[in-house]
């Protein structure tokens, strides 16, 4: 991650808030009729970094229900034509550790789709993979 980091420019930001729908079980009704953001811009929005300060798991697989609101997140995103690529870190307090994945993006109006690749805290794939979704609620896309 860090060579992946490198390839972006960091800013200190504030997070925009967003929904994490997290691929799984026990989705509540009442956070999966959200309405997205009409003012998500990509070329903006993936620009520099992202802090995100608050978020709420709605599909978390029971193994990890008790820490998935636990994370920080730190997000840099980089735009290069029609493709998104993003940085994820997440760092748990509770267990005091750290997980990176690096995704390539869809974005779709106030959504993104992330298929991602974790990665160890030198860049190496780790094996894992998967996709998650996420719902932007408001953003100023200026981070």
């Amino acid at each position: 991650v860090q060579r992946g980091i490198e390839i972006f420019s960091i800013a200190l930001v504030l997070a925009a808030v967003t929904l994490w729908q997290l691929t799984a079980e026990g989705e509540t009704a009442a956070c999966s009729s959200v309405t997205a953001t009409t003012k998500l811009n990509k070329e903006k929005y993936f620009k520099d970094g992202w802090y995100a300060t608050h978020f709420k798991a709605v599909q978390v697989p029971t193994k990890h229900s008790a820490t998935a609101s636990k994370y920080c997140a730190y997000t840099v995103g980089k735009v290069n034509g029609n493709e998104v690529t993003e940085v994820l870190s997440h760092y748990n307090s509770k267990t005091q550790t750290s997980i990176f994945d690096i995704s390539k993006v869809t974005v779709s109006g106030g959504k993104y789709t992330a298929n991602y690749e974790r990665v160890d805290k030198d860049g190496q794939d780790t094996g894992q993979s998967g996709t998650y979704t996420v719902t932007v609620l408001d953003t100023d896309n200026d981070n």
